[in-house]
């Protein structure tokens, strides 16, 4: 399923081409998940509004991935970006599980 991207969407096209850099007002977040017993939980990627930004989850059995894209991300959503937070951080968490299977449960077909 495609995703737009909106304006946005051009400069990742550029930036996965390696004709341009990683776009500004993008964040890349990168998660472990950790835990006694990980869930094995994945589902195509999903979109929502958050706050001030818009992002993008996907998750899959040992790692989330998150894009959130708009011109007000939040500065400790910044932070955490892989391709340009300070020292490129990957989070190790178990917390993430809890909101992953909200989304399961609120995808799953009536």
């Amino acid at each position: 399923m495609p995703y737009d991207l909106g304006p946005f969407q051009e400069q990742f096209r550029a930036y996965l081409d390696n004709s341009a850099g990683f776009p500004r007002d993008c964040a890349l977040l990168v998660a472990i998940r950790t835990g006694k017993e990980v869930n094995r939980v994945t589902f195509a990627p999903i979109g929502e509004r958050k706050d001030s930004c818009h992002a993008y989850k996907f998750p899959m059995p040992g790692l989330g991935l998150s894009v959130a894209v708009g011109r007000n991300i939040p500065r400790n959503v910044r932070n955490l970006c892989l391709v340009n937070g300070p020292g490129n951080p990957i989070v190790a968490t178990s917390i993430i599980d809890d909101a992953i299977m909200q989304d399961a449960f609120r995808l799953r077909p009536s």
